[in-house]
């Protein structure tokens, strides 16, 4: 119990940094380079930290794994954000650590799916699913040929293969059927993913398209919330909680075995002779008569 007391106090610690950054985006607050960079980082960095000292003690296995992949992927977004602020250098690099980021966060939310865990397919295959995967073929359509043009040749495949990837993590996050890791978690997790997305998307627009008012304390905002809300949903409930949700996803996926059909008593050597001892003595009865 104290390594989860210790987890939500980090988070609150990251979250109130967060937003102390954002004041000193907010009120223009001149800062050096480096003083900038260790600033805007480290709240992030904390976040991975909620993540990543998930332990088995109050965890399942699938719990542990789906946490720690969140505070990997949000660690890369720390790396990130050093890179960005580098200049138009460090903007490339950045987006590389961002995708790898949304990576990890794909693979967590695909490990804590019914679909997942035991086999894909089934009954997990409804129309949400079917909903979901056209509402992000839609959006990924929509944003991209919105930046296409405006994009040069060398950030043309960089952004499609991110905005591909965005839409895939934001899927994912929507997409978890019955969670095994809990509905608070999911919730957590959905709205930073999709809050996350926005910040992406505003950040792009605002580079690439056309100047947007006050983008730049927009986009540091939606961005930190969407961290605080993956790294919040890697605060699972207790164990037996995960244990009887994964239980009850297990069930769900995989069918029902149909009871099997009694099998016909095999008819024993003796019982065969006998039959054909009967049938020899009708045949000889009746030659005779």
């Amino acid at each position: 119990m104290a390594g989860e007391t210790v987890r939500r106090m980090v988070l609150v610690a990251a979250t109130a940094l967060c937003f102390a950054y954002f004041l000193t985006r907010a009120l223009e607050v001149e800062l050096s380079l480096r003083v900038n960079v260790v600033l805007k980082a480290f709240p992030v960095l904390l976040l991975a930290f909620v993540g990543l000292l998930a332990d088995t003690e109050r965890n399942t296995v699938q719990g542990v794994v789906f946490a720690h992949r969140i505070g990997v992927g949000i660690a890369l977004g720390a790396f990130g954000d050093v890179a960005l602020e580098l200049g138009d250098q460090g903007f490339l690099p950045g987006l590389g650590f961002f995708l790898f980021g949304h990576v990890m966060f794909i693979s967590a939310f695909t490990v804590d799916t019914a679909a997942g865990v035991t086999r894909r397919g089934g009954k997990s295959r409804l129309w949400m699913g079917r909903f979901l995967a056209l509402a992000w073929l839609s959006i990924v359509t929509l944003i991209y040929s919105v930046l296409a043009p405006h994009l040069s040749e060398n950030y043309k495949y960089p952004v499609i293969a991110y905005v591909v990837v965005l839409g895939q993590m934001v899927y994912r996050a929507a997409g978890r059927y019955m969670p095994a890791c809990g509905m608070e978690s999911y919730y957590y997790g959905s709205v930073g993913a999709f809050v996350f997305a926005a910040s992406d998307t505003l950040l792009a627009y605002n580079r690439f398209v056309e100047p947007v008012s006050h983008a730049r304390y927009l986009v540091i905002l939606l961005y930190y919330i969407g961290q605080i809300g993956l790294a919040s949903a890697s605060i699972l409930p207790p164990k037996q909680v995960q244990e009887a949700a994964l239980e009850k996803a297990k069930a769900f996926v995989a069918p029902a075995k149909p009871a099997a059909t009694p099998a016909k008593p095999a008819t024993t050597g003796a019982a065969s002779t006998k039959s054909l001892s009967k049938r020899s003595k009708k045949s000889a009865a009746r030659r005779r008569k």
